[in-house]
């Protein structure tokens, strides 16, 4: 993007983690409609305990492709108690994003050198997304012709919390459980770039002493009913599922469970 001004026909997407029913969720909405009536606007609920920026981060990897460029993303995501009420924006593929410096951002964007920038504060936050959000985006739309960093100041300290890495060597990996959906899917501390330069083209295992998971698949429509399967989500993150079940309950793999990820040699290679 030349310039962060959007058009009317921009989307704004407003994501929080409050569910649909909320009373939180459906003020928002009337806000988000009454203030910026002439865009597009994606509402996205759902449910994370408070302050899970694993798991924030794996959800913006998934989305955040799939809207196009010159798109606008508030994340409206809650901070813990103890955390400072401080609140981000910065450009990321051509797209606006706007959040709390939870840490969550730079977990999921993963570059040292990109600029953010801070959404100014004039007092007490009680409405993040009146007093926060909607008064960043103003002053985007405002100055149509500036960049974000003639209109902000720039962040300088950020939250910058240490990712969950994989350890081990050669053929065998400790990997770990970092998120646990609603529906039982298993997130873990491994994508699929690291399991390539890691696996060099050998086949790979997942191993717990309840289980032996053979291959990853394309998703969990390729094994049958009740089958447990591994693959990539959208945004490139190992998941374990099971094809019509909860993967977590059945298989007792949850958030900070490790396994065994091995590489073996084999002709005809399982990786999708």
């Amino acid at each position: 993007m030349d310039s962060p001004g959007a058009k009317p026909s921009s989307i704004i997407h407003y994501w929080c983690d409050s569910p649909a029913e909320s009373i939180r969720f459906t003020v928002a909405q009337v806000k988000m409609l009454e203030h910026f009536p002439e865009y597009r606007i994606v509402f996205s609920p759902s449910r994370f305990k408070k302050g899970h920026i694993q798991a924030h981060s794996i959800w913006f990897k998934q989305f955040i492709s799939e809207f196009p460029e010159g798109s606008i993303h508030i994340c409206d995501l809650t901070l813990l108690s103890e955390q400072p009420t401080r609140f981000i924006i910065t450009e990321y593929n051509n797209r606006i994003i706007l959040g709390p410096d939870s840490g969550f951002m730079h977990l999921s964007i993963e570059n040292e050198a990109q600029p953010y920038y801070i959404l100014p504060v004039k007092e007490t936050v009680y409405d993040t997304l009146k007093q926060v959000y909607i008064n960043g985006l103003n002053l985007l739309f405002n100055n149509p012709d500036k960049t974000l960093s003639d209109i902000f100041q720039p962040k300088v300290h950020m939250m910058k919390p240490v990712p969950i890495s994989p350890t081990g060597h050669d053929n065998k990996w400790r990997i770990t459980c970092i998120y646990t959906d609603e529906q039982g899917k298993c997130y873990f501390n491994v994508n699929k770039k690291q399991i390539e330069e890691i696996g060099l083209g050998r086949n790979v295992e997942f191993i717990t002493q309840d289980f032996i998971l053979s291959g990853i698949q394309q998703n969990e429509n390729d094994v049958n009913e009740g089958s447990i399967v591994a693959y990539f989500d959208t945004g490139g993150r190992l998941v374990m599922s099971q094809n019509d079940g909860d993967f977590s309950k059945t298989m007792a793999v949850f958030e900070n469970t490790m396994l065994i990820m091995q590489f073996y040699e084999q002709t005809n290679s399982q990786m999708g």
